[in-house]
């Protein structure tokens, strides 16, 4: 169904911001095309008791891919649900200073191994000789809406399904996520050889690296971070692994000017 069609209850309720664009790719030969298709709403007058309603205006493009897009459409097709790209020069200065008062002020426990290599962490560079660029990939791990098993105690009565019940992380449900992010890294950066040349050179981070990942995928325009410290994706929420692949091949940054970050 069309999200933006003229009659359903998305434009009725959002008759100015009701959007619907899709990607199609297709390949002639041995070089990839793109189908762009946009259908936004352009308010219209009409003479009727319902005012003004939204009447779609469509455009459809279609362009070769561009490197940056080979890699995005790469990362999802191996299975990550976002994927930004930004430069490798170092965090926003108040990022950097944002993390030292963190440090300083002891919120990283019994963490010791975050006072190390904070240069590193602070700056893509530092973890690859002659970095150009940051590839950012972002994986949801919020599990499927679980099912209570069994009837629910009550103060007399305990059934033994709740006796072996508890609460465990979301993000603990699944392997360790170490070891199954960082293969798919390497996958996408030997593909990004075969596009580009042997010679290029790449570093799998994922979690482990000292790198401050929030405030790259911030700027590779991933989302916003929210008041829980976590990186907030616009519909991913904050349940998402991420996993970097700092590059020296120059790629063009994304813009994230296009996020609606909240207010308050």
């Amino acid at each position: 169904p069309d999200p933006a069609g003229e009659d359903s209850e998305w434009a009725k309720a959002h008759p100015t911001t009701a959007t619907f664009r899709f990607q199609v790719t297709f390949a002639v030969g041995t070089e990839r095309f793109a189908v762009f298709h946009n259908r936004s709403p352009v308010p219209v007058c009409r003479d009727n008791a319902a005012g003004p309603r939204a009447a779609p205006a469509e455009c459809s493009i279609i362009a070769p891919m561009t490197l940056e897009q080979e890699i995005k459409d790469k990362a999802r097709t191996l299975g990550f649900d976002a994927v930004g790209i930004t430069d490798a020069a170092p965090i926003a200065p108040a990022d950097v200073e944002r993390l030292r008062t963190w440090l300083a002020s002891g919120c990283a426990g019994e963490m010791h191994y975050m006072q190390r290599n904070f240069e590193k962490r602070i700056a893509p560079a530092a973890l690859l000789d002659a970095a150009q660029s940051v590839i950012v990939v972002a994986l949801n791990y919020k599990p499927p809406a679980s099912h209570p098993q069994g009837p629910p105690a009550t103060a007399t009565h305990r059934p033994p399904q709740a006796l072996a019940m508890g609460a465990v992380a979301q993000y603990a449900q699944y392997d360790d996520y170490h070891t199954f992010i960082r293969p798919l890294l390497h996958e996408l950066a030997g593909f990004i050889r075969s596009l580009t040349d042997e010679s290029v050179r790449f570093k799998a981070c994922v979690d482990s690296v000292p790198l401050a990942e929030r405030a790259l995928a911030l700027r590779a325009g991933l989302g916003f971070i929210g008041k829980n410290h976590m990186l907030i994706h616009p519909t991913l929420g904050p349940q998402v692994f991420l996993g970097e692949l700092v590059t020296t091949l120059p790629l063009e940054p994304v813009s994230y000017t296009h996020l609606t970050l909240p207010t308050n």
